[in-house]
């Protein structure tokens, strides 16, 4: 991930760095209505790739977003629910990177 951002400080909110990924939902507005759909795979797909497959590995051994995949899967199934444990694993480690401490977990299994 750090050769592929370099610097953090570019993106100044989350929303930039996961438009950046393509991990952000298309939306659609019409009057005050918003609709929100897919992913829109517009960004850096290696990137989205190696947060999808580290998403996979995070719900085994991290409880907290276990419980959220699992929530999800069953509402909504597998492959939606681990893109939005991967935008969760994103959100983690641009607080992590752009606070500058180490990332303390809330345990594991």
């Amino acid at each position: 991930m750090y050769s592929e951002i370099a610097d953090i400080e570019r993106f100044k909110k989350f929303s930039k760095l996961c438009s950046y990924v393509g991990l952000n939902p298309s939306m659609y507005q019409s009057g005050n209505r918003k609709y929100f759909g897919r992913i829109t795979k517009q960004g850096n797909k290696l990137l989205r790739w190696a947060l999808i497959q580290s998403a996979y590995v995070a719900v085994k051994f991290d409880p907290e977003l276990k419980i959220f995949f699992e929530r999800l899967k069953q509402k909504k199934g597998v492959k939606k629910a681990i893109v939005a444990t991967a935008r969760k694993l994103l959100k983690r480690v641009y607080a992590v990177w752009k606070r500058k401490e180490p990332y303390e977990s809330c345990g594991s299994l």
